[in-house]
């Protein structure tokens, strides 16, 4: 016979109400008589009826991921963080993939609506800020955004800051042709650059000596024409920083296929540090994120949400750091200045 939450109670020497109080997370109960009975449910295999708990709270104990690509390859470790910090909590999770559509992040979102998920965290969102207070109406939601919106809380990467310290370092090896090849997701391209550029224009350069290739759609076969394009239109390139590791990547590669050897002759800077940048040789010198550890706050802020333990209004500003590792080197022919 399965397991009863009477079976627990009468184990641990409490009340069904207590052991209620206890799977739900509620009212005032002692830490030793919490680690007791959660220990206890662990031995006996109990499972509480999900039904009935939330007709009980009022909650589904579900919640939604929208990513805007599976094939992305920053969105996995993210999800997992996600998803851990759920299953941690005793909560499942509906994954949705976009397709780098917004109306089709609109159709999830508006099938969880119907689902009755307690929550929706929107990874990435290549939603404009009208279609992102729409979910806000609809839904407790933790975005992933460069778009401050009322009413919401907006985890944002501090793009801007850390891709002027992608410039600075460029510089400060003594690079000075310098060249930039850009994304296309709005949302965060815009920030990456104007970091990039304006650290190099705080250096003595003017905008005009930066070229920039916009590399539509974001991919590793558009960004390698564009390495292609570029180095044979400016052969005096010493660095190109990239708007993501796919693009860096594809720039290696690009370079690589013209005669350029990296790091020699030639410096590439990512971002974002996927796990190809390790991969590859020489290995990618990038801007580091917390993947993992950015989904799991994101659910954890979601859920505390959910279960009424904090607002709804915030932003929160995610720090990413350089990380040097073999594609870059000093051009000794620059330092000291032109």
């Amino acid at each position: 016979m399965p397991v009863t939450m009477k079976d627990v109670a009468k184990k641990a020497g409490v009340s069904i109400k207590t052991v209620s109080r206890v799977i739900n997370d509620q009212g005032e109960i002692s830490e030793d008589t919490r680690l007791k009975i959660m220990t206890i449910i662990d031995e006996l295999g109990y499972r509480p009826n999900k039904l009935a708990r939330g007709l009980l709270t009022g909650k589904t104990y579900t919640v939604g991921v929208i990513i805007p690509d599976i094939t992305d390859p920053f969105f996995p470790d993210l999800i997992l963080g996600a998803e851990q910090a759920a299953r941690d909590r005793q909560f499942n999770v509906f994954l949705c993939n976009a397709n780098r559509e917004p109306n089709l992040e609109l159709h999830y979102a508006n099938i969880l609506k119907d689902r009755q998920v307690d929550g929706l965290l929107l990874a990435g969102s290549r939603l404009q800020p009208e279609g992102l207070k729409n979910v806000v109406n609809n839904h407790k939601v933790v975005i992933l955004s460069q778009y401050a919106i009322a009413g919401a809380t907006v985890f944002s990467m501090n793009d801007y800051d850390a891709s002027y310290a992608v410039g600075s370092y460029l510089y400060d090896l003594g690079h000075r042709k310098i060249a930039y090849l850009n994304g296309g997701w709005s949302g965060s391209s815009e920030h990456r650059l104007d970091g990039f550029i304006q650290s190099l224009i705080d250096r003595g350069l003017a905008r005009e000596e930066v070229p920039v290739a916009q590399v539509l759609p974001t991919s590793h076969e558009v960004g390698f024409q564009r390495t292609v394009e570029l180095l044979e239109l400016h052969p005096e390139i010493t660095a190109i920083a990239c708007y993501n590791d796919i693009l860096a990547i594809a720039a290696l590669q690009g370079a690589t296929a013209v005669g350029r050897h990296v790091p020699d002759d030639i410096a590439i800077v990512g971002y974002d540090d996927i796990p190809e940048a390790t991969r590859i040789t020489p290995a990618l010198t990038t801007v580091h994120y917390d993947r993992k550890q950015i989904g799991s706050d994101m659910m954890n802020k979601l859920l505390d949400m959910v279960e009424d333990k904090s607002g709804e209004d915030m932003q929160i500003s995610i720090e990413g750091y350089l990380l040097e590792r073999q594609s870059c080197i000093a051009k000794d022919s620059f330092l000291g200045g032109e």
